[in-house]
C-alpha cells in the first residue's frame, strides 16, 4: 500500500452518537478507559480534525503579527520523531494554536503535524516553524496519507474524529477499518453528532464484521474491515 492504513477509532452510544451525557454515565467508565488504552495498539500515530482538536487541546494566545513579512521556505516542514509517534491535525486554513511542538495521549508523546492547504497564512507557517510544529500541504486525504508514509514512515494511522473529518476520509474511500467502542446507553439527542458526517449522502462503502470484544459495564468493542 502506497499510503498509511487508516483505522477510524471512535466511541458511540447505541444510537450512534459520539457526543452526549452517556460518556459520564457509570457503565461507560471502564470502556472509556479501554478506548484510550488501545489507540496505540491500532496504529503508531493519530489524526483528528480541527474542531475536535480545538475542543481537547489548549489554545494559547499567539501574536502572529510579529511574523509579518517573515520569509517562509516553500513546501512541507518535516520534523521527525525517533519513536514514530505523530499527531496529525487536519486544519486547512491554520486555525489551531500551538506554543509547543508535541502533544501527549496518556504516556505517549507525539510530534504535532498540521495538515494544511495553500490557503494558510504565511505568518501562521512562520510561527509553526518557530515553535517546531511540523506541517504538510495536502489537497486530498489520499495525498496526506501518502505523505505520512513516505515522509514520516507511518504505516498505520488511527483516525479519532470528529464526525466531519471521518466523513471526509470516508467520502474519499480512505477508511480501511472501523473500530467502534459502543457504550450501553441510548443518547437520544436529536442534534447530537453521529459517528460519521457524510453531508447527508448515502455512502456505498461496505464494511464486513471482523471481531467483537465484550467490555466491562455492558459495552462492546466492534471491528469492521473493508
Amino acid at each position: 500500500m502506497d499510503r498509511a492504513y487508516v483505522t477510524c477509532h471512535m466511541v458511540m452510544s447505541l444510537d450512534g452518537k459520539i457526543d452526549g451525557a452517556y460518556h459520564e454515565a457509570p457503565n461507560s467508565e471502564k470502556a472509556g478507559e479501554y478506548y484510550y488504552d488501545v489507540i496505540f495498539d491500532l496504529g503508531s500515530s493519530m489524526a483528528g480534525g480541527r474542531v475536535t482538536t480545538q475542543m481537547y487541546s489548549p489554545q494559547p494566545e499567539i501574536d502572529y503579527a510579529k511574523y509579518q513579512g517573515a520569509e517562509v521556505p516553500e513546501g512541507d516542514y518535516i520534523v521527525k520523531k525517533e519513536d514514530g509517534h505523530y499527531c496529525f491535525v487536519y486544519d486547512r486554513e491554520g486555525k489551531c494554536r500551538w506554543d509547543a511542538p508535541t502533544t501527549a495521549m496518556g504516556d505517549v508523546t507525539m510530534q504535532i503535524v498540521q495538515v494544511v492547504t495553500h490557503k494558510v497564512r504565511r505568518e501562521y507557517l512562520a510561527h509553526l516553524r518557530n515553535v517546531g510544529v511540523a506541517y504538510i500541504f495536502a489537497d486530498s486525504v489520499r495525498e496526506s496519507l501518502e505523505k505520512m508514509k513516505t515522509l514520516f514512515g507511518v504505516e498505520k494511522l488511527v483516525l479519532t474524529g470528529g464526525a466531519a473529518i471521518n466523513g471526509g476520509f470516508l467520502n474519499e474511500d480512505m477508511i480501511d477499518e472501523l473500530s467502534i467502542v459502543t457504550m450501553p446507553y441510548v443518547e437520544g439527542g436529536k442534534d447530537t453528532k453521529a459517528l460519521i458526517d457524510t453531508g447527508g449522502q448515502f455512502n456505498a462503502s461496505a464494511f464486513a464484521f471482523a471481531e467483537a470484544k465484550p467490555l466491562p459495564g455492558g459495552a462492546v468493542h466492534l471491528i469492521f474491515k473493508k
